[in-house]
């Protein structure tokens, strides 16, 4: 077996995938293998659904089943364990991806889990990237909670994640000038100053800001300031 030392890739999460994957082929190392050298929860996914093929001592200690009832529950497991808003979006993209050919070296996305149905969810960073020696996607897994004092701040940008996800189709919607007038408000400017700033009347801004709250559905200023901030309009 290859020196763990040696393939240590948590500090840049997964920048060293090719090398890694060099070492796989070269000594021919087993799922198991792989899954002991990369840092976090390890776990290989199929190319069609993205359902689970196996999992490292970590995902079973964390689900308390064992890498072949995992797999046997198929895509199955993936329904009652991933929360599926999260799932979806991101994982239907990465799929779509491998499909039509246009790989990434690795994608790093956001994703909730549970460790049963009962149980509430636990917030971890992923990356996945193409393992070519297995044929399949292969999916390192940090707990959120072991990021010490970034904690409370990645909690935070993984609930502006959610709502991005949530409310993307309503943001589609708007248009550019409104966009450039839900920034100009999150940098506190005044109704004059936008007004004057963009060339328009007062009775014209006060429509645009009529049309934005009607397509994000939106009823006072701290809701408007959410979308302002989850969208990185500021």
């Amino acid at each position: 077996m290859y020196p763990a030392e040696h393939i240590s890739i948590e500090s840049h999460y997964f920048n060293s995938w090719r090398f890694l994957e060099t070492q796989i082929k070269k000594h021919n190392l087993s799922m198991e293998e792989v899954a002991d050298i990369i840092p976090g929860y390890i776990h290989f996914n199929h190319f069609d659904d993205f359902g689970l093929i196996f999992v490292d001592r970590n995902m079973e200690a964390f689900f308390n089943k064992t890498s072949p009832e995992i797999a046997k529950q198929g895509f199955g497991f993936i329904t009652d364990h991933f929360h599926m808003d999260t799932w979806k979006k991101t994982i239907h993209e990465i799929v779509h991806h491998h499909k039509s050919g246009e790989n990434r070296d690795i994608t790093g996305y956001f994703q909730k889990i549970r460790r049963n149905l009962k149980s509430e969810c636990h917030n971890f960073i992923v990356f996945t990237a193409v393992c070519e020696k297995f044929n399949c996607f292969i999916s390192v897994a940090n707990p959120v909670s072991l990021f010490g004092t970034d904690t409370e701040k990645i909690n935070l940008t993984f609930g502006d994640n959610e709502f991005v996800n949530r409310h993307y189709h309503n943001f589609a919607l708007l248009t550019q000038r409104e966009k450039e007038i839900m920034r100009l408000i999150g940098c506190g400017t005044s109704r004059n100053t936008i007004s004057n700033h963009l060339h328009i009347s007062k009775h014209t801004l006060d429509n645009h800001r009529k049309h934005i709250r009607e397509k994000l559905n939106i009823k006072n200023a701290a809701e408007l300031f959410h979308f302002i901030h989850a969208f990185n309009l500021v």
